[in-house]
C-alpha cells in the first residue's frame, strides 16, 4: 500500500510539470522580469526605431525625452514617468498605462528591449532602422530569459 501511494505520488508530480506556466499577452509571468542597471534616462533620450515587435503595431518609431530638472521621462503618447529602480519607468499618472521595463540595452545605448510585466507590449528598439544582428539576438535572448514568447515576436520593416 506505502509503495502505491509513493508511486501515485511520484506520477502526479509528473504530471504536474506538463501543465504550462500562465500567459498573459505575450509573456510567462512566472517568469521574473527586471530593468537593467545600465538604465541611464539621460542616455535612453531620444528617437528609436521599433525593429521588433510582439503583435501588430503600427508604430514604427518611439520618442523619449529626460527632464533633469523634474527626473521625469516622457515617451511615446506623450505619457510621463519617473524611475521608481533603473530600467522600471512607473507612469506618473496612476490609471493610465503601466510600469516600462527596459529589460536591457546595449552599452552604446543603441538597441534596447522594452515591455510591460504584464506581456501585453513588448518591442525591440534600434537607433537605426535595423538592429546589427548580433545586438538583435541578445535583445532576443533577453526577452527569452524574462518569459516572451519568441515564436510571437516579428520584425519590423522600416
Amino acid at each position: 500500500m506505502k509503495r502505491r501511494a509513493i508511486a501515485l505520488a511520484l506520477v502526479l508530480a509528473g504530471c504536474a510539470q506538463d501543465v504550462p506556466a500562465p500567459q498573459s499577452g505575450f509573456r510567462n509571468q512566472s517568469a521574473p522580469i527586471g530593468g537593467t542597471t545600465r538604465f541611464d534616462p539621460a542616455r535612453f533620450a531620444g528617437d528609436w526605431y521599433v525593429v521588433a515587435a510582439f503583435g501588430d503595431t503600427t508604430a514604427r518609431t518611439q520618442r523619449f525625452e529626460f527632464d533633469p530638472a523634474s527626473a521625469t521621462t516622457t515617451g511615446p503618447s506623450g505619457r510621463q514617468y519617473r524611475s521608481d529602480r533603473p530600467g522600471v519607468l512607473t507612469p506618473l499618472n496612476t490609471g493610465i498605462g503601466e510600469r516600462l521595463v527596459i529589460m536591457w540595452v546595449d552599452e552604446g545605448f543603441r538597441t534596447a528591449a522594452v515591455g510591460h510585466p504584464s506581456g501585453s507590449h513588448g518591442v525591440i528598439l534600434d537607433r537605426k532602422p535595423r538592429a546589427s544582428a548580433d545586438r538583435l539576438a541578445a535583445a532576443k535572448d533577453i526577452l527569452g530569459w524574462y518569459g516572451w514568447d519568441l515564436t510571437q515576436l516579428k520584425e519590423v520593416t522600416q
